[in-house]
């Protein structure tokens, strides 16, 4: 299994407010959001490929401090022009099944080994991770799942209606096979649940799991303070 981990996306809404280069390089607890997700990972891929952009040259550093440059390929999106792109510049790197992560992801009690364990116990081309959720608002900022039969049916984005419980985050399992259905891909489609539907489209069958207690997609300063504010209750 390959690590996939996207880095390249704009920092508009915090990064730049409190002064770093990219927002995966802000620290929780010592460490980047960026190597936090590498050592989730770390125990279950063979490699990473990171995609980078503006701030190639500062996460290269911070990956070379964390001890994993040696298991890194490196690709370049020079336009941050969504997640989907961002893919799309990979897949010549891309061998294998693949754990694909969102860099400015943060999760607690993580079930990373569990999520690849239920994934590989079934006949599935896409895990999804999940977390419940009672927040309205932070399922409405993220993205929502449909179900039927106990497979997902289709993904919504920024919904504006409420069906269930279950928010989307940033951590997926995606059998390689998916990513030959690229080149059929509306080039106007920008953002990988884009893939995820269009791989249901065509037959594949997806699930979602439950990946962690707890998860932050940091993008405010709120988001920031409350993922920081977990992270001690543990300590």
């Amino acid at each position: 299994m390959i690590g996939l981990i996207l880095v390249a996306g704009n920092n508009t809404r915090i990064a730049d407010y409190l002064d770093y280069p990219s927002k995966v390089l802000i620290p929780i607890g010592g460490k980047s959001l960026l190597v936090r997700n590498m050592d989730l990972l770390s125990a279950y891929v063979d490699r990473f490929v990171v995609v980078v952009g503006k701030a190639e040259n500062d996460i290269r550093e911070d990956i070379a401090q964390s001890g994993y440059s040696n298991r890194v390929t490196y690709v370049r999106q020079n336009v941050a022009s969504g997640t989907l792109d961002a893919v799309r510049l990979a897949m010549s790197n891309i061998h294998d099944d693949v754990f694909l992560v969102l860099g400015d992801e943060f999760i607690i009690g993580n079930r990373i080994k569990s999520m690849i364990e239920d994934y590989n116990a079934k006949d599935v081309g896409i895990s999804v991770g999940i977390i419940p959720d009672s927040d309205e608002v932070y399922i409405k900022d993220a993205y929502t799942l449909h179900y039927d039969g106990g497979y997902v049916d289709l993904f919504i984005e920024k919904p504006k209606d409420i069906f269930n419980r279950d928010r989307g985050t940033g951590y997926y399992i995606i059998k390689k096979e998916i990513f030959e259905l690229l080149p059929n891909l509306d080039s106007g489609k920008k953002d990988i649940v884009d893939l995820f539907n269009h791989a249901i489209e065509n037959g594949h069958k997806v699930v979602s799991f439950t990946v962690a207690e707890e998860e932050f997609n940091i993008n405010t300063i709120q988001q920031l303070e409350k993922a920081k504010s977990a992270f001690n209750c543990l300590s």
